[in-house]
């Protein structure tokens, strides 16, 4: 199902002409650029210089928030899933960690935000279970080269025959040692369908959740059940207060986590269908939610 959500987040393409190299291919290219992110912020590290001096000001305030903003992430990761005995592990920490950090370096308008956290354990739940050490590494551009020869032969209309190692594709696409690269460009994508406008920090009454909260209520509930709606009113309880954790983390602080697996199917299979792609489907689960509570 990992693959499913792939495909449904973009991460894998999945035209009528796709095929199992050009998964090979964009895994390549996806996994390189986030290796080169990491690269990048590493090297805005090595810098010299008097924290007083005036020429050295700015890199020296860079330093310190980058510092801030590496205490606010560990301090949301030390408390996330802590349950489960995966997340107490250093290396998922790590993980999170870099994810997290990448991430917010990228994206400075916005940097990290509560929340977020969640969103990428939930991700590396899903796919850590999967991703195996890979033993065949050595042979991944011969076997890219086979199967190269099998599209060329069956373009030709030939007969061919190539033994497929699928322990090798397996071992590729489940590579350990990209599980960072691979649930970043997940969570990337995801947070680019709309769920990265939930973290701004703009006037509480305007900012695109309370916007997409308002709207829910006044719009969908209001058509799909206005008497919750006039309860909800004759009441003067702002049911908004309790939408925007269910939007901001699509749900998983509701639900066991093997249950958010399952809802996330549905949210991104039902998103990959619409033009969009802002995640609407989750408006609907909310309304569900409501009327069932």
């Amino acid at each position: 199902f990992h693959h499913l959500w792939k495909i449904f987040l973009n991460t894998l393409p999945a035209k009528q002409d796709t095929t199992i190299l050009t998964w090979f291919e964009e895994t390549n290219k996806l996994r390189a650029n986030f290796r080169k992110k990491r690269l990048e912020i590493a090297s805005l590290k090595k810098f010299k210089g008097d924290p007083l001096g005036l020429s050295s000001n700015s890199k020296w305030e860079g330093f310190f928030e980058e510092s801030d903003l590496k205490k606010i992430i560990q301090l949301d990761i030390d408390r996330t899933y802590q349950e489960r005995e995966l997340f107490r592990e250093t290396a998922i920490k790590d993980i999170l960690f870099d994810i997290l950090f990448v991430w917010s370096k990228a994206h400075k308008a916005i940097s990290y935000k509560q929340g977020m956290n969640e969103i990428v354990a939930v991700l590396l739940y899903a796919l850590y279970p999967f991703y195996v050490k890979n033993t065949t590494k050595q042979d991944t551009k011969s076997y890219e080269t086979e199967i190269k020869k099998i599209f060329q032969a069956e373009s030709e209309n030939q007969r061919v025959s190539v033994p497929i190692n699928w322990k090798e594709i397996y071992e590729f696409f489940h590579d350990e040692d990209f599980l960072e690269a691979d649930v970043y460009q997940m969570f990337s994508n995801i947070m680019d369908m709309g769920l990265e406008s939930f973290f701004k920090s703009e006037p509480e009454e305007n900012t695109p959740l309370m916007l997409r909260c308002t709207s829910l209520v006044n719009n969908k509930l209001k058509i799909c059940n206005s008497r919750l709606y006039n309860h909800f009113i004759n009441i003067k309880v702002d049911i908004k207060v309790i939408l925007q954790r269910y939007l901001k983390c699509i749900f998983n602080r509701e639900f066991h986590p093997k249950d958010v697996l399952v809802i996330w199917d549905a949210v991104f299979a039902y998103d990959k269908k619409e033009e969009d792609k802002q995640l609407n489907f989750i408006d609907y689960v909310s309304i569900a939610m409501m009327e069932y509570i």
